[in-house]
């Protein structure tokens, strides 16, 4: 059984954890033979979103951590079935999380990711748009793959099920964060409702599908959905932090980049909920402002360091790591597998990008 002093070396440094490097290669491959090279035009454009070609349509390497299909394929394996029987639904996983960058950087204006255009901002919005709904509509075409692993019916119902659920509440999530933008004022209950959506769907039901195709022991599964709640919390709200503090050659944003876009992350609204008096007042001025100077961002700061609200985001990560910890140690996994699940729970701990 893990244990996070006797098992883990947290003050190791820190490393992307194995579990997202394992499968690297078998999901991008396996996404490519999705794709292929025959397909119209605009397949270049997902192509290209995926980090396989690049602005001149010639190979280059993929970006990103692969999580979602990483955890789903991991999470298979480590009940005892071959990674390769949970393939297609893993890369599915990938392709609709893809799908929901393409559309969040249009709703977001950015254009910048992992380091080279959006694909709205190279193609235009409505070229990005159709590129995103294709995606979506590969993943489901992808999934359907399961069926040439002889994979009872029931089971790839289900995962189809469990793929159009996460996707729904993803999306409902995404809305919520949009309409978030226009208040002042959240409730913290209702932001970690809408990060249980957005980015908790996803994550959870990445390891509750590796859990389903790999075993019919129903207590596992659940125990690996308890898990994968309060990964999801934290990975999130460790975003939330980065969103902030992170170092920007690690997180390629600028420090406070998420108070200059007035977004509405875990740690701005503890400020605007603890902030009283002069300082509250100053809060709402700033954050009613169109856009934000560099005093403003210092203002904000200053304010927060009073409040410990860096110190209170990291204590709610560590919360949600020490709740995923606690049902670590109810799966019945050999411990080789239990430990690479608490590498992986430690590195959304700490992780700088």
């Amino acid at each position: 059984m893990p244990d996070r002093e006797a098992s883990y070396n947290s003050n190791s440094k820190l490393e992307p954890p194995m579990i997202l490097s394992k499968y690297f290669r078998q999901i991008h491959q396996f996404g490519k033979s999705q794709i292929v090279k025959d397909d119209p035009k605009v397949y270049d454009a997902l192509r290209y979103s995926m980090g396989w070609i690049d602005e001149n349509e010639n190979p280059s390497s993929p970006h990103g951590k692969s999580l979602r299909p990483a955890l789903c394929l991991y999470t298979c394996e480590s009940v005892g079935t071959p990674f390769e029987t949970a393939l297609p639904a893993a890369v599915a996983l990938e392709l609709i999380h893809n799908f929901s960058l393409i559309h969040d950087d249009i709703q977001d204006k950015d254009l910048i990711r992992h380091h080279k255009a959006t694909l709205w901002a190279r193609l235009g919005t409505p070229k990005a748009l159709i590129a995103g709904n294709i995606m979506r509509v590969v993943a489901d075409k992808t999934a359907r793959d399961l069926e040439s692993n002889d994979l009872p019916p029931d089971i790839i119902f289900n995962v189809i099920k469990l793929l159009t659920k996460s996707c729904l509440e993803m999306i409902e999530g995404q809305f919520l964060d949009i309409q978030f933008e226009s208040q002042l004022q959240i409730s913290i209950p209702d932001y970690m409702n809408m990060i249980s959506l957005k980015t908790g769907a996803l994550i959870r039901t990445s390891i509750t599908i590796g859990a389903s195709i790999g075993t019919q022991d129903n207590k596992l599964i659940t125990d690996f959905n308890n898990f994968a709640t309060n990964l999801g919390f934290a990975f999130q709200i460790r975003d939330d932090y980065l969103g902030i503090w992170g170092d920007s050659t690690e997180t390629g944003k600028s420090v406070g980049a998420d108070i200059l876009r007035k977004k509405n992350t875990l740690p701005i609204i503890h400020l605007k909920s603890q902030s009283s008096g002069t300082n509250s007042k100053h809060v709402e001025k700033i954050f009613l402002k169109d856009s934000l100077s560099e005093n403003d961002l210092s203002d904000i700061l200053h304010i927060m360091d009073e409040l410990q609200t860096k110190e209170y985001t990291a204590e709610r990560t560590n919360h949600y790591c020490d709740l995923a910890l606690e049902h670590l140690n109810k799966l019945n996994l050999d411990n080789s597998y239990k430990y690479n699940f608490l590498e992986l729970l430690e590195f959304f701990r700490s992780r700088e990008f």
